[in-house]
């Protein structure tokens, strides 16, 4: 090659370089947690005080610096952090949203500070109360959803001084959309370029987080048409698989999950006790608890899931299945494996008020195989929960577990 030649390839490698790099998010995840998103979750005639709004986010007063570096020296090096949205959208007062917006940026400011990339998660749920915005209601009415969008571009705004590489926006958590539908996949399709559209537009730099409809399932995350998104998108997609044992005695479920007892994990391995006395067992309950067509869903849930968890083959393929299906679309559509996040796995270990107690090796056992699944595929992930009923630190209300389950789940350190 003469010198010229020479010249002309820095010359177009230099070019080249930039395009190749601007193709890959600026934040890259790699093994997190998510925080709780209340403690104590007040009702909602309570926001207006400023007693209530003043401790938000509410983990801030239970979480010490300590429990904080345990986790990082631990190996997780990611914390996803759960802002409730309705809160935001709730009124006008500039006061109580400047308020909300100080203790975000402190909790932020805190996890920074101690080595940790952040992920902000506008946490959309469910709702039953009718002055405050859940994800249907955002999804179904026009002025909340412009309102909710709105809100978002309020949060990139406010977040858009942080260095990019640290700090990652999730723009909704958990549409509720059917992916197999055609006409709601479209219009979630429509609904996620506008809410990206309007992050995008208050922070031109930051990496966003989107996801696929059905509750942000990796099918609903294989429905998505990535080609109007840009190259600054991490892809998400949540997993409970099989739901019947990561959500058993979960009350907030109504009867599908809430009558279910004693399923362990993995359930072939279960001592003295065949899979199909497990089933049998948890069919009693329900007919005891339930009848009708609550009951007829939850029996076939439980009977489907766990005759699908009879053996280590059946179960491994049943649980990897949406990481394939993740792999697969992602494969297909050039998008690299380090973009794609598990943003949410886990097993419940308690209920709010309830006897429910579960085997934390059982959870151990779970989180560690879909660990394990998650980095065999090159995707990074976060587990659900700091606290709360699925909890690795603590329970309700900040009471520590003892043991702690982060040290169990975790592989050790990547290197």
């Amino acid at each position: 090659m003469n010198a010229s030649s020479r010249l002309f390839f820095v010359i177009l490698l230099s070019m080249i370089a930039p395009l190749a790099a601007a193709a890959q998010p600026t934040f890259q995840p790699g093994r997190g947690i998510s925080m709780d998103q209340w403690v104590t979750w007040p009702a909602t005639d309570t926001w207006g005080d400023r007693s209530i709004y003043n401790r938000f986010p509410e983990w801030m007063h239970f979480v010490d610096d300590g429990e904080l570096i345990q986790l990082r020296r631990a190996g997780i090096d990611t914390i996803r952090l759960p802002i409730e949205p309705a809160f935001l959208m709730y009124n006008d007062d500039p006061e109580r949203r400047g308020v909300i917006m100080a203790g975000i940026k402190v909790a932020i400011d805190r996890l920074i500070a101690l080595d940790f990339k952040v992920i902000a998660d506008l946490h959309t749920i469910s709702r039953r109360e009718s002055d405050a915005a859940g994800i249907n209601d955002i999804l179904a009415n026009q002025t909340i959803f412009d309102n909710y969008r709105k809100t978002l571009a309020f949060l990139a705004g406010q977040l858009r001084h942080y260095y990019p590489g640290k700090l990652a926006l999730e723009i909704i958590n958990e549409p509720s959309l059917d992916c197999n539908d055609r006409q709601e996949q479209d219009e979630w399709q429509e609904a996620a370029e506008r809410l990206f559209a309007a992050a995008r537009g208050a922070d031109p730099n930051r990496t966003l987080i989107v996801t696929g409809a059905c509750w942000g399932s990796a099918n609903g995350l294989a429905a998505m048409q990535p080609a109007a998104f840009d190259p600054n998108t991490i892809w998400t997609f949540h997993t409970y698989e099989p739901f019947a044992i990561t959500h058993q005695g979960a009350r907030w479920t109504g009867d599908l999950t809430a009558h279910l007892r004693d399923i362990p994990y993995p359930p072939y391995a279960a001592a003295n006790q065949s899979v199909d006395a497990i089933i049998n067992s948890n069919i009693r309950n329900i007919r005891e608890n339930t009848s009708g067509t609550a009951a007829r869903h939850a029996i076939g849930m439980v009977r489907g899931n766990l005759t699908d968890s009879t053996t280590p083959e059946k179960l491994e393929a049943y649980i990897r299945e949406p990481f394939e299906t993740a792999a697969r679309w992602a494969d297909a559509k050039g998008i690299a494996r380090e973009a794609i996040f598990v943003g949410e796995f886990g097993m419940i270990g308690r209920e709010w008020q309830s006897d429910l107690e579960i085997d934390p090796q059982w959870r151990v056992a779970y989180m560690r195989d879909i660990i394990a699944i998650a980095e065999d595929y090159g995707f990074s992930w976060s587990v659900w929960s700091f606290g709360g009923a699925f909890g690795l630190m603590q329970g309700f209300g900040g009471e520590p577990l003892n043991p702690t389950l982060i040290d169990e789940i975790l592989p050790g350190p990547v290197n």
